[in-house]
């Protein structure tokens, strides 16, 4: 039951501040937009705002290793939050666009660090195997919340003074569901073996040319202004969808969840065809083009917070994925504001990265999923006799050496999932270790 109201706890906190960040920065955009012109909301907000996101989300994993005592206590957070309310107020309230666009900046990169904060609350207090789902709950619930804020009075309450007391109203509760935890201690880093290495520069390739693909195909919506033709109500609700969609498959299948991720990007080639020929409606199209966007959003967070089940070093970077994205994002679309191009030479570009990505993915795929360190090699024979482990108990140190997941351990042995935890439960007693870490360590020696 504590497991049970520990992760529901750290989920509705995603969702609550992710709600509170979100809709601020929509309401910003409007504002800016409403002062100047879209064009100058876009480049503020989602070019130089998103770099500024990036950069409060390095700056938060930084000061989590420097100043670990301070910044971790929940208190330490709250502060955190706290502070993101006094340029929030000046956004509501000023009616100056210096000002607006200047106290928008901080925001962002307040967002930033907001964003890394909650992501490492999550992925130290939320079982691994229900992380992308919770992440992906959570997310949709901000994504909704925040839309269905824009329809009060046409979307005028949100740039109001007003809506500054329902901030401050949603950060208390945050702040009241933050002193439920406790401090998380930055632990001791762990030797990245080699395959892991290569591993995790090859993710890293992956997620830029994933989000590179996503931000080029999401620009096609504006050719022939299809974009305006959209009903966003329906394609936010189709994202939600596909946010909690993604999370159920990536923590059943994190193998299939990444297959299916690839695979749907390729939509983002395919829908140029769509929008040339006018095959189906903007809405529908666009609805199909958020669904698969949800995937790789739910897969660049999860696939690197997997990573701190065996290199602690990995929780104060459970967002890095997502730094990632928001910096290469911003890049793109800066790139694609100042640089138009056709919509066939843009469909061109997005092939010329997509292909790549395809290659990437599949090499990034054979190298988290074949094992370098054999298990019929003398060393972990000789272990594994010392230690009198079982056969069954040699298969699964395999895969643990594999860091695969229980999930994926059932799948491929074709046993329960508390057999899976049965045979684990016995390695960690006859080898005398805690967890998974203190066994691989034994077993890399």
């Amino acid at each position: 039951m504590k497991r049970i109201n520990k992760t529901i706890i750290h989920t509705s906190i995603v969702a609550i501040l992710f709600s509170y960040t979100g809709s601020v920065y929509l309401g910003n955009y409007y504002r800016i937009t409403s002062m100047l012109n879209a064009e100058a909301a876009e480049l503020f907000m989602m070019r130089i705002g998103y770099f500024l996101q990036a950069l409060g989300m390095f700056l938060y994993a930084y000061l989590f290793r420097k100043h670990n005592k301070r910044l971790n206590t929940p208190i330490g957070k709250i502060t955190l939050i706290a502070i993101s309310l006094i340029p929030m107020c000046f956004v509501q309230i000023t009616s100056n666009v210096n000002v607006l666009i200047g106290t928008s900046f901080i925001f962002n990169l307040l967002t930033g660090m907001i964003l890394e904060m909650y992501l490492v609350e999550l992925n130290c207090n939320v079982p691994n195997n229900h992380l992308a789902l919770c992440y992906g709950i959570a997310y949709a619930f901000g994504s909704i919340f925040t839309f269905l804020v824009t329809y009060f009075d046409g979307g005028k309450f949100m740039e109001s003074p007003e809506m500054a007391i329902i901030y401050i109203l949603i950060v208390t509760i945050a702040a009241i569901l933050l002193l439920q935890g406790k401090k998380i201690e930055a632990k001791e880093d762990i030797n990245i073996n080699y395959n892991t290495n290569t591993y995790i520069k090859l993710l890293v390739i992956c997620i830029i040319l994933g989000t590179i693909v996503v931000a080029l195909g999401d620009g096609i919506y504006n050719f022939g202004m299809w974009s305006s033709n959209a009903d966003i109500r329906i394609v936010r609700a189709f994202y939600a969808l596909g946010l909690i969609v993604a999370g159920y498959i990536f923590d059943k299948n994190r193998k299939l969840g990444t297959i299916l991720t690839v695979s749907f990007l390729s939509y983002y080639i395919i829908s140029a065809f769509l929008v040339n020929n006018k095959a189906i409606s903007p809405s529908a199209m666009m609805s199909l083009g958020y669904v698969f966007m949800a995937f790789i959003s739910v897969y660049r967070y999860v696939m690197v917070a997997d990573l701190s089940i065996d290199y602690p070093q990995f929780i104060s970077r459970a967002g890095f994925g997502l730094m990632i994205s928001r910096a290469v994002e911003g890049l793109t679309s800066l790139l694609t504001m100042f640089i138009p191009v056709s919509l066939t030479v843009h469909t061109i570009i997005t092939l010329l990265f997509y292909a790549p990505l395809v290659i990437f993915a599949i090499v990034t795929y054979s190298v988290k999923y074949s094992s370098t360190i054999q298990l019929e090699s003398q060393h972990i024979i000789k272990l594994c006799e010392k230690y009198g482990l079982t056969s069954r108990e040699q298969e699964i140190v395999k895969l643990i050496l594999e860091n695969a997941t229980d999930d994926e351990i059932a799948e491929k042995l074709y046993i329960s999932k508390p057999t899976v935890r049965f045979h684990i439960s016995n390695i960690f007693k006859k080898t005398k270790t805690k967890s998974r870490i203190e066994t691989r360590r034994l077993f890399e020696k």
